[in-house]
């Protein structure tokens, strides 16, 4: 159909099809009488040629003609309107009702029989035209519509997914109900190398449930770059979501921080269909995390406290989360595909295929090309060295003389350029804040990218979690050392933390600048008797352990000191300018 438009104050074209020239000028002449341009056609090859080249308003075709009848001519017709709606009213002397029928079948609009009363002709021209002018006008809402969606995707793609790692070593899939998914999925590495991935599934699907994954990506990768934990990241999303949300909107989600040494994940499940912890060697189903609370964006605070829950973990094992698309897929019968089909597929699989791809393939097999109500969203996270970055490469390059010779080096050239931050945090404060993130920040603002933030968030959260646990709390790494030790030493941790209401732990960061590079040091003060430094760094120097510990900080460290009893300790390391700096 030719796609030219007419100017808005121009007058309609109507296309008048019939052999008979008497019928072409009574119908014509009527047509003009109510304000339309009138083209004629004899018959109906013509009549399709004369469609295409003046792309009229509206057609009169009549049944029977030679050459080509009206029925063949008025499908073809309609065929070449593609979106656009052209009425075509046929016109015919038949009144029985399978010739009625049949002009409907082919794609006529409405019937007028010969002789036709004026009084009709002109009802049946305006209703016509009533229904083409709003076909038109919801087909430019419709276009409008899909435009905006396009340029949500786009956003959508460039700010919520193209921040995320890793996503070549974790199974996943996300597929849309509509132009684009509302569900969301968000993966990032935090300072000290551990793994924050976040599945939510807002409510509904397409551009309005897609509305919240913008500040929910921001709060998230601000979040975890800075060292924040997965119930602090959670409970500043809820706070968000609950402000900028309108009522009846909210996110469910799933959430796995695994650590850096693979030996734990703390997973958080926000209503949510169950999350699946599922053996490495056997493909069993270890453990299912239910839902613990309701969906995130409905209630202003969430108990952070009370959230999440500590999973060990053994080589090989895996989480896996899904959205309640796909349990609520459906069937060429009709049925969901269910959680038990999920775990069919996960635990019935086939060695070496990803639970993922798994529930993929059943999910194919069982939708049969039946188009879903929800977005179906799927992500697996391997307990496996290679989704993690690598330990050895912070240690790259920095070996501990060439550091102390560099810094020799630069004391002459020392510009006087420092800053000094300290924060002592008492008590009950203890369980409830994490200072570590607050002075990453203010480093970061003040300092810059001058410092090697991996390396300065490992210093500070080991030597700070040495401090809390072993200082104040009294807790031994011995105790980690058995079979089911390390959760209860998370346990333990958790209820002396809860009962705290004494105690501080004190940190000084002292931040100078040279002309090659920067020195920081740092030093971490508790209230505690103190502890045996020299023993908790032998036991975590074990394989076990992947390098963590007061280990790893001496491997990162010129130089690390203890002062006895053991409750205060002082490290040094230096970063030094990259040649484009």
């Amino acid at each position: 159909m030719n796609s030219a438009t007419k100017h808005p104050h121009s007058k309609p074209t109507a296309l008048v099809v019939d052999d008979e020239d008497i019928n072409r000028l009574v119908l014509a002449a009527l047509l003009k009488q109510n304000g339309f341009v009138v083209a004629e056609a004899a018959n109906g090859v013509e009549a399709v040629d004369k469609f295409e080249a003046l792309a009229p308003d509206i057609v009169f075709m009549d049944v029977m003609m030679p050459r080509m009848d009206g029925y063949e001519a008025t499908r073809r017709i309609k065929a070449l309107c593609g979106r656009h709606f052209v009425p075509v009213i046929v016109l015919t002397a038949m009144a029985d009702e399978e010739s009625l029928a049949r002009c409907l079948e082919v794609g006529g609009d409405d019937v007028l029989t010969k002789p036709f009363d004026e009084l009709i002709l002109t009802s049946k021209i305006n209703a016509m035209m009533r229904i083409r002018s709003l076909h038109e006008e919801v087909t430019r809402l419709y276009d409008r519509s899909r435009r905006d969606e396009e340029i949500a995707e786009e956003v959508f793609s460039g700010v919520v997914m193209a921040g995320n790692v890793a996503l070549n070593k974790l199974p996943h899939i996300l597929k849309p109900a509509g132009t684009f998914s509302g569900d969301v999925l968000l993966t990032a590495y935090g300072p000290g190398r551990d793994l924050h991935v976040l599945l939510g599934d807002f409510t509904g699907h397409g551009l309005a449930a897609a509305l919240g994954a913008v500040p929910t990506a921001q709060i998230f990768r601000d979040m975890v770059a800075k060292g924040h934990t997965g119930d602090e990241i959670l409970a500043r999303i809820n706070t968000q979501l609950h402000q900028l949300l309108p009522s009846g909107m909210f996110l469910t989600a799933g959430y796995v921080q695994l650590s850096s040494n693979l030996r734990y994940a703390r997973v958080f499940n926000f209503a949510m269909p169950e999350i699946y912890h599922i053996a490495g060697s056997t493909r069993e189903i270890k453990r299912r995390i239910d839902s613990q609370f309701a969906p995130l964006g409905i209630d202003s605070l969430i108990p952070i406290a009370q959230i999440g829950e500590t999973v060990k973990l053994d080589w090989g094992d895996s989480l896996v989360i899904c959205s309640d698309g796909v349990w609520e897929a459906r069937g060429a019968e009709g049925d969901d595909f269910g959680s038990d089909r999920v775990v069919d597929a996960i635990t019935r699989r086939d060695s070496g295929m990803s639970a993922v791809d798994a529930v993929a393939r059943e999910l194919q097999a069982f939708c049969a090309g039946v188009e879903q109500r929800d977005d179906i969203s799927l992500v697996e996270i391997p307990c496996k060295p290679e989704i993690l970055p690598i330990w050895d490469s912070i240690l790259s390059g920095r070996d501990p003389k060439e550091l102390g010779d560099l810094l020799v080096d630069s004391k002459t050239s020392a510009t006087h350029d420092a800053v000094e931050l300290q924060v002592t945090v008492h008590g009950a404060r203890l369980a409830k804040a994490d200072p570590v993130p607050l002075l990453l920040g203010n480093i970061r603002e003040l300092v810059g990218e001058q410092v090697d933030y991996q390396v300065l968030y490992t210093i500070l959260t080991e030597l700070y979690a040495n401090a809390v646990d072993h200082g104040v709390l009294g807790l031994s790494s011995v105790d980690k050392e058995s079979e089911d030790g390390f959760i209860n030493y998370l346990n333990q941790r958790q209820e002396k933390l809860a009962a705290l209401v004494s105690g501080y732990v004190s940190i000084r960061l002292l931040v100078k600048a040279f002309l090659s590079g920067v020195r920081v040091t740092v030093s971490v003060e508790d209230s505690g008797p103190g502890f045996d430094y020299a023993s908790d760094a032998t036991a975590r120097s074990t394989p076990e352990h992947s390098g963590r510990g007061i280990a790893l900080v001496a491997a990162l460290c010129e130089s690390l000191r203890y002062e006895p009893p053991g409750n205060k300790v002082e490290a040094v390391f230096y970063s030094k300018f990259s040649p484009t700096e």
